[in-house]
């Protein structure tokens, strides 16, 4: 089925919600209602829903998990935590502006781009590694907001330490929330990591054969970065830009362990392994 249509659709929707988010935000005294903007994005994420349903269930026998397909299902992921979570604290809701446009890129990049198909059976997906996988997408989800509350913080304190009010800090919030929220996703996030790190150890079988070792290896230095970061918290009072930097790190790491391998593999190596059921699926 072509999903061309669809996948406009839904960059046309998520297009019109950055739009008005970012009206909303240079203009604080005239603020846009949150209703339009809420709508949009979640007509978008049914959209969005629609289209991962059609490029990564397109076989009745298989499922394909390209890279491109991967990354579309994390950044709706990624947009249905950030909307659910500024129910209970607004303050987050200005991560949109950065979060918005990543979808709309792995929107583009997932419709435009080289098709590479990345096939395994149905039949591999037993409910043990479905409930690893789904943990270990919510846990990079939220993990990747935290990395976007860094950036959001690492602004604000530019901004301070420049003694510069400008804009951006208008409609930012007090740096205080920022970093309290900043903590509370990492925590979350964290927590998520490590129960689908236990989850993967139990139902994943032969790691090194699946060419995962890698993936180990990145996910635990990304575990323990975020351990100690919060440790350093608790104990040392870590805060500001050892915050920031201590976060990147660990969200770098991470997008190694996640992305890095897939993209050696399916882009620059284009190994047959990762092919091994395109044959038969097509």
């Amino acid at each position: 089925m072509n999903t061309l249509y669809i996948s406009l659709l839904c960059i046309l929707l998520y297009a019109l919600a950055f739009g008005l988010k970012v009206k909303s935000s240079l203009s604080p005294k005239k603020e846009t209602p949150s209703l339009p903007i809420n709508v949009l994005i979640a007509t978008g994420l049914s959209v969005h829903a629609v289209l991962l349903y059609l490029h990564i269930m397109n076989h009745p026998q298989y499922v394909n998990l390209s890279i491109f397909n991967t990354s579309s299902l994390i950044s709706w992921f990624i947009l249905i935590i950030t909307q659910l979570t500024s129910m209970r604290n607004a303050a987050i809701d200005k991560a949109l502006l950065f979060i918005l446009p990543v979808c709309i890129l792995s929107v583009s990049c997932n419709e435009l781009l080289v098709d590479i198909h990345h096939y395994r059976p149905r039949a591999m997906f037993s409910p043990g590694l479905l409930a690893h996988i789904i943990l270990s997408i919510f846990a990079y989800s939220t993990l990747t907001i935290t990395c976007v509350q860094a950036v959001i913080l690492f602004l604000q304190e530019e901004n301070l330490k420049n003694k510069r009010h400008t804009r951006i800090s208008s409609w930012l919030p007090p740096i205080e929330t920022t970093e309290r929220i900043l903590f509370n996703l990492l925590t979350f996030g964290l927590l998520l990591l490590s129960i689908a790190m236990a989850t993967g150890a139990f139902f994943i079988e032969n790691i090194i054969a699946q060419k995962m070792s890698h993936k180990l290896v990145f996910t635990l230095f990304s575990w323990l970065i975020f351990t100690l970061l919060l440790a350093g918290r608790h104990f040392r009072g870590w805060r500001g830009i050892t915050a920031i930097k201590w976060t990147l790190a660990g969200f770098t790491a991470l997008m190694l362990a996640y992305f890095g391998s897939k993209f050696a593999l399916e882009i620059v190596l284009n190994d047959a392994s990762t092919m091994s059921f395109q044959s038969n699926a097509v």
